[in-house]
């Protein structure tokens, strides 16, 4: 068992076709499709656990965090972060504190990110509707269910 579950979300995947509103459905379809959020976003945990160059260290043309090159001191890990997981994000800051509600991370990627240099090449202009991007946000609020802590948390 991961370490958050009971979502929503989870209770559709297991098979509960109600647990999810039609809106919510419909943000589901555009996360693996047009939103092409699966390609960072995957598995239990909804990360690949991989750095990416989002943008979001990037404003008005200039670098405002090292990201990953602290560490590595590459060029290409400029402004790269990991790929933070989805499970609870409407109780988090996403992306750390820079977008304030899951609507403005929808905003920020559905205009591409911040260009720079060393862009992910995943991020494009999705040019989602204003409905699609309700329903994206709605899916990604379905993501929070109950945190379950500890070594043995599986066991009941």
């Amino acid at each position: 068992m991961h370490p958050s579950a009971d979502s929503p979300y989870d209770r559709f995947i297991d098979g509960n076709r109600t647990a999810l509103t039609a809106e919510e459905q419909t943000g589901l379809q555009i996360f693996r499709g047009k939103g092409n959020c699966t390609a960072c976003h995957m598995g239990p945990t909804f990360s690949d656990e991989r750095f990416h160059n989002t943008g979001i260290a990037w404003r008005d043309g200039r670098l405002h965090d090292e990201g990953r090159a602290a560490v590595t001191s590459l060029e290409a890990d400029r402004g790269a972060f990991k790929t933070p997981t989805l499970r609870e994000i409407s109780l988090t800051a996403p992306h750390h504190g820079s977008l304030g509600t899951l609507e403005d991370v929808v905003e920020y990627y559905d205009r591409g990110g911040n260009r720079n240099s060393g862009l992910d090449p995943e991020l494009r202009l999705l040019k989602l509707t204003d409905a699609e991007k309700r329903a994206l946000a709605a899916f990604l609020h379905a993501l929070t269910g109950t945190v379950v802590e500890g070594p043995h948390s599986d066991r009941r």
